[in-house]
């Protein structure tokens, strides 16, 4: 039974120097005001809400006197400023409610988090009483929640200059018909010499180093990242990209890469299927400064013939004037011959200036490519530390399509996601993640809803099909030289046998996540992950000390048994393994029941694993979280439809 307080002049936070408590309540601010992301307003509004509290200073200022006093004297605490911009039933937007934070930070720059439903931020930020302050604005994320009507976000600051703006994250639930009016109206402008009157996102932020756009429904060129590009956004000061909603080419996103030397984290989106090494866009060709216009062979051809009948016109109608004249025969002969000879001399130079034509052209030709080939790298980024890619399908193409002819002729098999990891260098990387929306590559006429046949998983498990993204990750991380010591694999469906070849790669791995990165998370992943290999006899990644496993997805060929996983964690991490580190595993599944053999029942092995998993988790150097999911009830009636222990499917 917990004894009294200790008195007020025994407790040492009382004793702590106002500097001291202040430098802890700067710390204390939470991370929904910090790094904020999408959906974490919610739940942090909520949170003050049943506090009663608008702002977190607010809050800090009701525990005595003593911090109410130097909450209110800390202008850094008011800097930090939650915005709910919501015109909801049980909630109303009232600007008058910020008015004290903005007063109270003084002249600090301001880091403000919108949750915007049902207004306009862009009116919110150009009215009272936060247009006083957007020349102090430091940070800027916004989150729109999916309303039946507001306008859209951008462009933000198309007359203002925000000059102490450093990062802007935009969270959008916007469709083509509301953000594609803008890029469309923004290229219209470009195209038609007439950018002095577009609108840009942003009209002067030379401070700018972090920009997000996410949460774009729908891909399309009206999101082209160059696009973006002319709306503001110098590339060349990025240190931090995020365009995870915007699938482009790898040569559409080698036109930024190659302004965007800084960059220091990069999330973007690829295609999984062949691609061209032509730029999509017209109006990216201007980086290369040509366009194939200037050497097109059509053009060759459409002049000789048009000088060939103008040739031929002149001499029918010289004919004509001779035999007209009536002079003799002589005379009309010397003038043939002269003509002839003119003709000769005319000819000559025509072909002369066509060959010096031809060659100036194939100059050109020969630069572009060059230009072209350039474009597609390798581009060293030596900052580099966070690389996301997101795999995504062109839907408005054929999947069908395995190769490309190049603007050089040759026949190109790769898809978009190796043509970007072969364009880059990355010295000191040192976070990788690759998922898909779907899978790394779809096959023609592939649904999900396919059956799935034993070939399926002795295709995934012996790796009888071709590698798909080993090979150029192998490539990638041999040409950078960098060591990934955090990996996350998500929905690749690839094979087991490449996934562990993966994994053995980066010999550096501590921290591992993967979320239903194989079609079905069998029992052989986690018995992958506990076998010794090679002439050292050593695990695969040997300093692995984080370890995330998801698998939210049921079918009949997944499913691993707890018991499984507390032998892998006794293999890797044996009681006692270490004095100072601590191993984190965590493994969300719907777990297979435990099979006894013949001298254990079910119910036995089922008993034993629990106690297990309970020795497991009282230890000191392990911290073992494993979240169960419900079998749905679809699913285990086909398991006992079959007559079978669901064992047999595994």
């Amino acid at each position: 039974m917990r004894g009294p307080p200790p008195p007020r002049s025994t407790c040492l936070i009382h004793e702590l120097s106002d500097e001291l408590l202040a430098t802890i309540h700067v710390l204390s601010i939470p991370e929904e005001l910090t790094d904020p992301g999408p959906g974490s307003g919610k739940a942090f509004f909520a949170y003050m809400r049943r506090s009663k509290s608008l702002q977190y200073p607010h809050l800090l200022r009701r525990v005595c006197r003593r911090w109410h006093t130097l909450v209110t004297r800390n202008p850094i605490l008011w800097s930090y400023i939650f915005v709910n911009a919501i015109d909801g039933d049980d909630h109303e937007y009232r600007p008058e409610q910020y008015e004290l934070s903005l007063e109270l930070s003084r002249d600090r720059p301001l880091a403000l988090a919108f949750e915007v439903g049902g207004l306009s931020c862009r009116t919110i930020l150009s009215t009272e009483p936060f247009a006083r302050h957007v020349h102090r604005m430091r940070q800027l994320f916004i989150n729109e929640l999916d309303y039946s009507y507001q306008d859209p976000v951008l462009p933000l600051f198309p007359t203002t200059d925000t000059l102490a703006l450093e990062a802007i994250r935009i969270h959008t639930v916007r469709s083509i018909s509301e953000h594609g009016s803008y890029f469309r109206a923004l290229k219209h402008s470009w195209r038609n010499g007439r950018a002095h009157q577009s609108k840009p996102v942003l009209r002067s932020a030379p401070r700018l180093t972090e920009f997000t756009l996410s949460g774009l429904r729908r891909n399309t060129e009206c999101y082209s990242v160059y696009q973006i590009g002319r709306a503001g956004v110098q590339w060349s000061n990025l240190t931090v990209l995020r365009l995870p909603s915007i699938p482009r080419c790898a040569v559409d996103l080698f036109v930024v890469i190659s302004c965007a030397s800084r960059l220091r984290i990069l999330r973007c989106t690829v295609f999984g299927e062949a691609e061209c090494d032509e730029l999509r866009e017209e109006e990216s060709y201007d980086v290369l400064s040509e366009s194939e216009d200037d050497w097109s062979e059509d053009d060759d051809t459409s002049d000789d013939e048009e000088e060939e009948e103008d040739v031929s016109d002149r001499q029918d109608a010289d004919d004509c004037i001779g035999s007209a004249s009536g002079r003799s025969p002589t005379v009309d002969a010397y003038d043939r011959r002269a003509r002839r000879e003119r003709r000769r001399a005319e000819a000559e130079r025509r072909a002369q200036e066509k060959e010096e034509l031809k060659a100036k052209r194939m100059k050109k030709k020969e630069e572009f490519e060059q230009r072209q080939r350039a474009l597609m790298g390798p581009h060293k980024l030596v900052d580099l530390e966070e690389l996301h890619i997101d795999v995504g399908h062109d839907e408005d193409e054929t999947s069908a399509y395995s190769s490309y002819t190049n603007f050089d002729g040759t026949n190109d098999t790769r898809t978009g996601t190796t043509k970007f990891l072969d364009g880059l260098i990355a010295p000191a990387l040192t976070t990788l993640a690759i998922s898909a929306h779907e899978r790394l590559y779809r096959p023609p006429r592939l649904t999900e809803s396919d059956y799935m046949s034993n070939g399926d998983i002795e295709e995934q498990e012996d790796g009888s099909g071709p590698f798909l993204l080993k090979p150029a990750l192998k490539s990638f991380l041999k040409r950078s030289r960098c060591k990934v010591r955090h990996l996350s694999l998500g929905r690749l469906f690839i094979s087991l046998p490449e996934l562990l070849a993966i994994v053995k790669r980066c010999r550096h791995l501590h921290s591992l996540h993967l979320d239903r990165t194989l079609r079905f998370m069998r029992t052989s992943l986690v018995e992958g992950l506990t076998k010794r290999v090679g002439r050292k006899n050593r695990f695969i990644a040997p300093t692995l000390r984080h370890l995330v496993i998801e698998s939210y997805e049921q079918n009949l060929y997944s499913g691993i048994r707890n018991s499984q996983i507390l032998d892998m964690i006794d293999a890797r991490w044996p009681p006692g393994w270490s004095d100072l580190s601590i191993a984190y595993v965590k493994v969300v599944h719907c777990p297979c029941s435990e099979s006894g053999d013949k001298e254990t029942s079910k119910d036995a092995a089922e008993a034993r694993m629990r106690s297990r998993l309970a020795s497991v988790q009282a230890r000191k150097d392990v911290r073992l979280v494993i979240s169960d999911i419900k079998r749905c009830a679809a699913l285990q009636r086909e398991i006992d439809s079959w007559g079978l222990d669901e064992s047999d499917f595994l």
